[in-house]
């Protein structure tokens, strides 16, 4: 690791302080209770906060003891705990802090990514119309059977797993090393039966190769603890070959390893300057810098997605800020928080946020996400029927007129629709309210005209277009083609 911190005192913060066992708890909901209850006459000091945390917590068993003993129904201790879990990680208002429980919860991230296991490298989520296939591993046997990303997985040998959970499902297609597996797959509405060899899958996130031209291609599908390593060999073999320029692609990246994202920034800078900072409760805890060092300095393109996100929008960041490469595609998911994850036993855990990652130019990610220097909206890769599910309902744009701020109308509610689908933070209203102008000025300033947040023709057609791109089969790289047009 070449790069270097400012405060690192404040590092070992972030772990956060030793936990006891009864700090988690939502109160207000309880506390509106006892307010009518003579019992309690200290109910009002407690909804109004003055009251000391020992005497909340005493509260608080106090009320579950009355709960279990005088409810109507009978309680189980661990479904109380786990509202109140709940309650209290929703209280943040934090879309990234939540309390998972493996099983009930479609959004469950497991904590550590597996870098070697045995199965067939298969990557799969739910989805509204079953078990969609989202990738395989580079060199997996299940990307040599021809598996192809939307695809919906039916079978696990005889079983049926349309209505399970992705994490049952995984536990079916992995096996040891030399047995094989039965996959029943939907592409199109074509079944194919594949019988697929199970091995051992070695995850590496980095995959690189050299490009016509003498363009060196290096694509980080997710910073894990090796991640960095695997990218510097990545890149000081591409420049001893003779590359003349870099396309960073980080496409469908996640995130991962903060550290990793950041020994990456560290190889691609040049001088020494912030990477990212990290700011918690309005006050700087953490700064990260490069170091000059003598690496090949190579022209480099990142390419990024509205699926980067996290630790790689860091990377984005730096990268853009300090000018150490342009920046192509579309804007990123805009998760620019670091986090904590803390075992709440029996599979279950709470994640929640810790810190703002901050830009070496002061722009916080979070809820905003990276603008590309160069826009280029990427098809989606849907299926005809999942195509046909999202234009089913949309209205025309049709109308004749332009749209200001406080304006209704069919054609804001139709790129309401168009924007909502594509991940922008819109309410399909019909009305030109604030957050459908904050949309329509970043869609124009992706687009490279003025962003000035009116619904005109020319807006109507960046949508329009746009969606398009975004809705379409997978086709054309466009995105690395202007990389490599970039890089001449």
């Amino acid at each position: 690791m070449r790069s270097k911190r400012a405060d690192n005192g404040a590092q070992g913060r972030f772990g956060g302080r030793k936990r006891k066992a009864k700090i988690l708890l939502s109160a207000l909901l309880s506390a509106a209770v006892w307010l009518g209850s003579a019992g309690f006459a200290s109910a009002a000091t407690f909804l109004y906060g003055s009251t000391p945390l020992e005497m909340r917590m005493d509260a608080l068993e106090e009320l579950i003891g009355e709960l279990r003993e005088t409810y109507k129904d009978e309680t189980d201790l661990d479904s109380l705990f786990d509202g109140m879990y709940a309650g209290l990680l929703e209280s943040l208002g934090d879309p990234w802090s939540v309390y998972v429980v493996p099983g009930k919860d479609e959004n469950y991230v497991e904590t550590e990514i597996e870098e070697a296991y045995e199965g067939i490298g298969i990557l799969i989520r739910n989805a509204n119309s079953g078990i969609r296939i989202m990738g395989t591993v580079l060199g997996s046997p299940a990307q040599e059977a021809g598996i192809r990303t939307g695809d919906y997985l039916l079978k696990v040998n005889s079983t049926d797993v349309t209505q399970m959970q992705t994490a049952d499902v995984s536990q079916l297609i992995r096996g040891t090393a030399g047995s094989s597996v039965t996959l029943t797959i939907d592409r199109d509405g074509e079944v194919l039966t594949l019988d697929i060899a199970r091995t051992a899958i070695h995850t590496a996130s980095v995959m690189s190769k050299m490009l016509d031209g003498g363009i060196g291609y290096v694509k980080i599908d997710a910073f894990r603890s090796k991640t960095g390593e695997e990218f510097a060999e990545a890149y000081d073999k591409l420049a001893a070959d003779g590359a003349k320029g870099l396309v960073l692609d980080l496409r469908g990246n996640g995130g991962g390893s903060v550290e990793a994202a950041v020994e990456t920034a560290d190889h691609l800078l040049h001088k020494i300057g912030i990477i990212a900072t990290f700011e918690r409760q309005g006050k700087t805890v953490d700064t990260v810098v490069s170091e000059m060092d003598d690496f090949a300095d190579l022209p480099a393109v990142c390419l990024v997605d509205r699926r980067t996100a996290s630790a790689s929008e860091l990377l984005a960041a730096a990268l853009q800020d300090r000018g150490a490469a342009k920046i192509v595609g579309e804007t990123t998911y805009g998760k620019g928080v670091a986090q904590a994850v803390l075992s709440a036993g029996r599979g279950k855990v709470f994640k929640y946020s810790i810190a703002y990652f901050v830009s070496p130019r002061g722009r916080r990610i979070d809820g905003a996400g990276i603008v590309p220097d160069v826009a280029v909206y990427a098809p989606g890769g849907f299926t005809r029927e999942e195509i046909a599910s999202y234009r089913d309902g949309l209205a025309p744009l049709t109308e004749e007129r332009r749209y200001y701020a406080g304006e209704s109308g069919l054609n804001v509610y139709g790129a309401q629709q168009r924007l909502a689908y594509m991940g922008y933070d819109v309410d399909r209203t019909g009305v030109m309210d604030a957050k459908t102008v904050a949309a329509l000025k970043l869609v124009q300033a992706e687009a490279g005209v003025c962003p000035y947040g009116v619904l005109d023709f020319c807006t109507l057609g960046i949508v329009r277009d746009k969606f398009e791109s975004w809705l379409s089969p997978a086709g054309e790289d466009e995105a690395l083609a202007k990389a490599l047009e970039l890089l001449k």
